[in-house]
């Protein structure tokens, strides 16, 4: 029942990201946060795909021009056969832009937070084999 929810889930997740998402807007190089915001009224819904049947689900909003919202959820087993596994809770970002590159300064400014990390969630007594 969990695996069928996962899965309707990645489904319904991809179709609600294709109808009005507007290409283009790229706040990341690749992994590395930059300080491109969303505009106001556009969001962003990004998947990866990890170890042991993993997905990562995150999506961003912008509130404002200088404000940027977002969320995310993963977990394991939702490609595959194995049993899903739900990460214990989802993640939250927000970036906030202080300076806009122009006449008055030669560089863009941001500060936000990501509590997302990326792979298979290692819960604190499990043990991590290096």
């Amino acid at each position: 029942m969990k695996k069928l929810l996962g899965t309707g889930a990645f489904i319904l997740a991809c179709l609600v990201g294709i109808l009005p998402a507007k290409g283009g807007t790229e706040i990341d190089v690749i992994d590395v946060p930059t300080a491109r915001m969303l505009n106001k009224n556009e969001y962003s819904l990004n998947f990866r795909f990890y170890q042991a049947g993993g997905l990562l689900m995150v999506g961003q909003a912008g509130l404002t021009e200088d404000l940027t919202i977002g969320a995310s959820y993963g977990g394991e087993g939702v490609i595959g056969t194995g049993k899903f596994k739900g990460n214990p809770e989802p993640t939250f970002s927000i970036k906030y832009k202080l300076a806009e590159e122009g006449e008055k300064t030669s560089f863009s400014l941001a500060v936000g937070y990501s509590g997302q990390g990326y792979g298979r969630y290692y819960g604190e007594g499990d043990r991590v084999d290096r």
